[in-house]
């Protein structure tokens, strides 16, 4: 069993839109592994998105989806841990399409993306493997909602949604990138869950790593012993972060990963 774990953020992070996964990265997840570490793949992403991700790095732990609202077991295909979002969030969704037209808004299941309203800006630049037929019947949503995305060219309007929709502590808000909010339930974190699977796997806290770059990242950061971001982070990030590394189109989580073999192999040595 592995002694450390690196918890490691995929969009922005690992790899950005189409880019793809370096090489360079997947030799230095196989290092790390050698060095005594294993991964876990800490993403807003759904399992549909992440499985070809999962199967290319070789990841065998649980990993952390929909912002941490979900621990998953890809070899099971199954979630260990779930955290819906409590059912007056429906009434909230056709609250913000009413007055706000020109938000997107992606609500995920445990069995279904519901793409209740797409805008250019999502069609673009959301994750494509999540993209579904639009439907702006809120109704029509069965099962708990996981996660929301909510996209938007002004993000002041974004944070007028969480002001007045999706505040604390029913939810928890926060931003992916400038013009994207992931909201999950109040409580539900990657840190969080990140704590819940160390604890089932008898790792302390100070064993860990992580990289990332959104806010949805921060608490993970914050948590994690050795922390890592992109020199294109968010500012509050590369504040709290111990060391930045390239961006992720050059293969930055390559130096993150090997930083933190050097770390393991120094400390045993």
């Amino acid at each position: 069993m592995a002694s450390h774990l690196f918890f490691l953020d995929i969009d922005g992070t690992l790899l950005r839109g189409d880019s793809g996964i370096h090489q360079v990265v997947l030799d230095a997840a196989l290092a790390f592994r050698k060095a005594g570490g294993d991964i876990v793949l800490c993403t807003g992403r759904a399992p549909v998105s992440t499985e070809w991700i999962v199967q290319r790095m070789g990841i065998t732990l649980p990993c952390i989806l929909y912002c941490g609202a979900v621990l998953y077991d890809f070899g099971s295909k199954r979630a260990l841990i779930s955290r819906p979002m409590n059912d007056g969030v429906l009434d909230e969704i056709k609250k913000i399409m009413a007055e706000y037209p020109e938000v997107s808004i992606q609500a995920y299941t445990a069995d279904q993306i519901h793409m209740l309203h797409m805008t250019e800006h999502l069609q673009k630049y959301g994750v494509k493997e999540e993209h579904t037929p639009a439907d702006n019947d809120v109704d029509k949503v069965r099962g708990g909602i996981l996660k929301l995305v909510m996209t938007c060219k002004d993000p002041e309007i974004l944070k007028l949604c969480r002001t007045r929709f999706l505040p604390e502590p029913h939810y928890n808000f926060a931003f992916s990138s400038r013009r994207f909010a992931d909201i999950v339930a109040g409580g539900a974190s990657k840190a969080v869950m990140m704590q819940e699977l160390l604890s089932r796997l008898n790792i302390p806290v100070g064993n860990t790593f992580s990289a990332g770059d959104a806010m949805t990242d921060y608490p993970m950061i914050e948590k994690s012993a050795y922390s890592f971001a992109p020199v294109d982070a968010n500012p509050k990030i590369l504040e709290i972060c111990d060391e930045t590394i390239p961006v992720c189109e050059e293969g930055g989580a390559a130096v993150a990963l090997q930083k933190a073999a050097k770390l393991i192999t120094s400390h045993r040595d």
